[in-house]
């Protein structure tokens, strides 16, 4: 997808990569991570977002610069395997909040959410803290992920549950 931009009469042509990037910076959206996402979608604490072979990892680049409304919440870890796709407005949620003081997170090494390789995650997913999902999965549309999904496994639901083995 490319769009066009007219600046003192000429045209740029502009791919979705390029505008993510300049809306996050002038809205100042997003701006202080590595990663291009889309400017629909929200990343916090991207210091914590580790992505198997980084840029090079095709998939979840375009996932991540593609997929309208995600929300990845990266206070204890986010990490993304090779080959993971997810589809719009998928939230990654590694963190709680205290129950007394609501405005801070609790911080714990042990939330953190790990992505394996090869996984699909479709639309409007929730995943909570400490889950990890095995390499070669499919989350359902709609799932909510609170415990651990075994590899090779279709998993849906609200919670998830594994429905069906693929081999």
């Amino acid at each position: 997808m490319s769009f066009v931009l007219k600046i003192k009469k000429k045209y740029y042509k502009l791919n979705l990569k390029i505008i993510n990037k300049i809306y996050s910076l002038l809205v100042n959206n997003n701006s202080s991570s590595s990663y291009c996402i889309h400017y629909t979608s929200v990343l916090k604490h991207s210091e914590y977002l580790c992505v198997k072979n980084g840029n090079k990892n095709y998939s979840v680049m375009k996932s991540l610069n593609n997929s309208i409304c995600c929300y990845l919440n990266c206070t204890n870890g986010l990490y993304f395997g090779e080959g993971v796709l997810f589809g719009p407005n998928v939230s990654f949620i590694s963190s709680n909040h205290d129950t007394i003081n609501r405005r801070e997170a609790i911080i714990n090494e042990n939330d953190n959410i790990v992505i394996e390789d090869n996984v699909w995650i479709g639309s409007h997913v929730v995943i909570l803290p400490g889950v990890i999902i095995g390499e070669n999965s499919i989350i359902g549309a709609g799932s909510v992920v609170r415990k651990n999904i075994p590899k090779n496994t279709l998993a849906v639901g609200n919670p998830a549950i594994a429905i069906k083995n693929i081999t």
